[in-house]
């Protein structure tokens, strides 16, 4: 795979390429590739197709990168080694699964971001006092989104993204949990 030319000359693009090639084994090697890709696209962003461009480059999904930015965006480092510590002391083993889980949680969805921190907060400090499996995290986030729709109001009101990497981001995340229970359906998709 070559190289996109707008990186090729970015120590960050090097360090970022050997990174996520085994960057979900390590959620702090992790949180620092999401800096990252920050620092990389930060400003140039999607008019260009700069993510596109970096995915292809780094052979990974445009939706891999923007949770790793994402994750690097609602968790500072230090909460992610305090959190590990803290999951270490009680022989639990947090993976990038868990927080993949906790990137649903948005402002969007809890009006603010504080809410949506606290919420995300609770949820990862119970699944290490609990010991929960990345299902179980991930039962647990969609308890807390609540029905996606309710008989009698229809489907749950949604609003405005704040910004257009926001929008990208849940577009992606929707379309491939669409395409994983498609698949896990059976369905022939040229049918």
């Amino acid at each position: 795979m070559a190289d996109p030319k707008e990186f090729k000359d970015d120590p960050k693009y090097w360090w970022l390429k050997e990174t996520v090639q085994d960057a979900t084994s390590d959620l702090q090697r992790l949180h620092k590739a999401g800096q990252k890709i920050e620092g990389l696209i930060g400003p140039k962003s999607y008019g260009a197709g700069c993510m596109e461009k970096l995915a292809k480059g780094l052979s990974k999904s445009v939706s891999q990168l923007s949770s790793f930015r994402k994750y690097s965006q609602q968790w500072t480092r230090n909460e992610i080694k305090q959190l590990l510590a803290k999951a270490e002391k009680k022989n639990i083993r947090l993976s990038w699964h868990h927080f993949r889980s906790l990137l649903s949680i948005t402002p969007r969805e809890f009006q603010s971001e504080r809410k949506a921190k606290a919420k995300r907060k609770e949820l990862i400090s119970r699944c290490i006092d609990e010991g929960w499996s990345t299902r179980q995290m991930h039962v647990a986030v969609q308890e807390a989104l609540g029905p996606r729709e309710d008989p009698r109001t229809g489907p749950r009101a949604l609003a405005k993204p704040e910004s257009i990497d926001e929008g990208l981001t849940e577009f992606i995340d929707h379309t491939e949990a669409y395409l994983r229970r498609f698949d896990e359906s059976g369905s022939d998709r040229a049918a």
